[in-house]
């Protein structure tokens, strides 16, 4: 595993969205390498099992709010000296749920993030999304690649499109008052805590093996991703706040560890030494209105590689024991 860099003078780091699954393992790792850390969370998705509740880590002051209240977003951004923008609305199902409330936290309290870094000079690495990446031009997917997403009545872009917002808005700031900017395009990013309620596939593989039910895969299973450690992620940002060019920069996070969903879904049973069945279902039979499947997320890693270096990544079969064990232990809390 790569060695934490140290801070660029960094006294403290505020965290927005701190609470939720990957930036627990943020204010983990912050913690460990004695990083002061305010997190601003409204709690409307905290983690989940597997990992420590952002409130119960060391050095980490939780603030309960929102990113769309502009002057408490103003006072927190004033008191750090760099800020990591996670707060989003997340999963696939909430987004198509409720995209209104998507556009509202995605773009109205980015926007408010990163108008208040660019007023106090603060560094920002924002969490964007291979979901900018739509339905794709050219595999693997380049930070340079044209964007092509579905029409404006299809909800399944209501996210991707949210994510671009921010980057552009960052662009745009960072051009015109100097504000140092990294876009982070995060491809899968999974382990303990993800939580199965908003849809993501792992967990949810994972608790119904247990329980005995059906794995129910989107047909036809052969979609493919890419799938990166929460424990890498949240590393491979603090390297990004830390030694990352001032930017404006795009550049893509994620692994060259890949498989399909029809894979995954056997490897969990597996591991959950399950005989629950694996079911091919349509998409349009357990998702809301909206969903649109995308075949294949590759990304290139080059201009991560040119930044950081080759990372030391989690073997993603050592990913999916942890998250089986997560959901065991769990399981075996609530009984």
């Amino acid at each position: 595993m790569t060695a934490l860099p140290t801070a660029r003078g960094y006294g403290r780091i505020l965290v927005t969205g701190g609470a939720g699954f990957l930036g627990s393992h943020l204010c983990r790792l912050l913690s460990d390498a004695c990083v002061q850390t305010a997190v601003l969370d409204d709690l409307s998705s905290p983690a989940g099992p597997g990992v420590a509740p952002a409130a119960s880590i060391p050095g980490v002051e939780l603030v309960t709010g929102s990113v769309c209240d502009a002057a408490l977003v103003d006072r927190l951004v004033a008191g750090c000296e760099a800020v990591v923008h996670l707060a989003a609305v997340v999963g696939v199902r909430r987004v198509l749920e409720d995209p209104v409330r998507t556009l509202d936290v995605n773009i109205g309290g980015t926007t408010n993030v990163l108008e208040a870094a660019a007023r106090h000079g603060r560094r920002v690495v924002y969490t964007s999304s291979s979901e900018v990446y739509g339905r794709g031009v050219r595999l693997p997917f380049t930070e340079s690649d044209p964007l092509v997403m579905g029409p404006p009545h299809v909800s399944r872009w209501t996210y991707a499109l949210s994510k671009l917002h921010g980057e552009m808005m960052g662009f745009e700031l960072s051009r015109r008052d100097g504000m140092p900017f990294v876009a982070a395009r995060m491809f899968n990013v999974v382990g303990p805590g993800q939580r199965a309620d908003q849809g993501m596939v792992l967990p949810r593989f994972a608790q119904a093996a247990l329980a005995g039910r059906p794995l129910q895969v989107h047909a036809p299973g052969t979609q493919r991703r890419c799938y990166l450690h929460a424990a890498d992620a949240a590393r491979i940002l603090w390297r990004l706040l830390c030694e990352g060019p001032d930017g404006p920069l795009v550049v893509n996070v994620g692994s060259t560890q890949t498989a399909s969903v029809l894979e995954l879904a056997h490897r969990i049973r597996e591991l959950a030494r399950s005989d629950s069945p694996v079911d091919l279902v349509e998409a349009a039979e357990v998702m809301p209105p909206g969903f649109e499947e995308v075949s294949e997320r590759v990304p290139s890693l080059d201009v991560l590689r040119s930044l950081l270096g080759a990372e030391s990544l989690v073997p993603l079969e050592d990913t999916l024991r942890e998250i089986v064990e997560a959901a065991r232990t769990a399981r075996q809390a609530a009984a």
